[in-house]
């Protein structure tokens, strides 16, 4: 399989996105969803049509993207809008429950221990982490066996609840900032889809990791 257009760095850049909105980080969030509005933009054809906005990672009110965060992902009233673990889209109402407990054998299949102790290992962050990393290790190695991880990943757990979440920030977000976060999202989650299903059609080496 050939490389594909949803590099390492993009979804490093996309992970990195979700982290709370701080004086410190500020500066660093904006750059990264500045990358990822650019990269989306080309993926789909400068964002025609799509409600993408560049400038949504310009000016913005950190008390007001603070706020918009804890709303959006943690305790926004009655419950927090976009809820960023699987668990929340399969029924589950709690943190590091059975959801949790399988994306830790899945991650282990491939070879990678999950060893965060405060994010659930069906958070998005950490999903994010491991489709980055594979990635990282298909650009070092050639390998299409992580290609291969990548598609079993989008296949049997991101595709389930992912769009849903996006959709869910698109439709409760306050800020420009967490719209155009989605809308990037979603570019980046679709064209990922497309091209490791194509990759799967293609054929590809079968063998697990040790």
């Amino acid at each position: 399989m050939a490389g594909l257009r949803v590099d390492a760095e993009i979804l490093y850049t996309a992970k990195e996105l979700f982290h709370f909105p701080d004086q410190e980080n500020l500066a660093a969030l904006q750059e990264s969803l500045a990358r990822l509005s650019d990269w989306a933009g080309l993926m789909d054809g400068a964002g025609a049509g799509t409600g993408l906005d560049a400038a949504a990672a310009g000016d913005v009110d950190l008390d007001q993207l603070q706020i918009d965060f804890t709303g959006l992902f943690i305790n926004g009233f009655p419950t927090a809008k976009a809820h960023p673990f699987a668990g929340w889209y399969q029924g589950e109402g709690i943190v590091m429950g059975n959801s949790d407990e399988r994306m830790r054998k899945f991650y282990a299949r491939w070879g990678v221990e999950c060893d965060h102790r405060q994010l659930s290992a069906d958070h998005i962050m950490v999903e994010l982490e491991f489709m980055a990393l594979m990635a990282e290790q298909h650009e070092d190695t050639g390998d299409d066996i992580y290609h291969k991880a990548m598609g079993e990943m989008m296949s049997e757990h991101m595709q389930h609840w992912i769009f849903q979440f996006l959709t869910n920030i698109r439709e409760n977000a306050r800020t420009g900032f967490y719209r155009g976060l989605a809308t990037g999202r979603w570019i980046l989650f679709d064209t990922l889809t497309i091209e490791l299903n194509e990759g799967a059609e293609d054929g590809g080496s079968q063998e697990e990791m040790g």
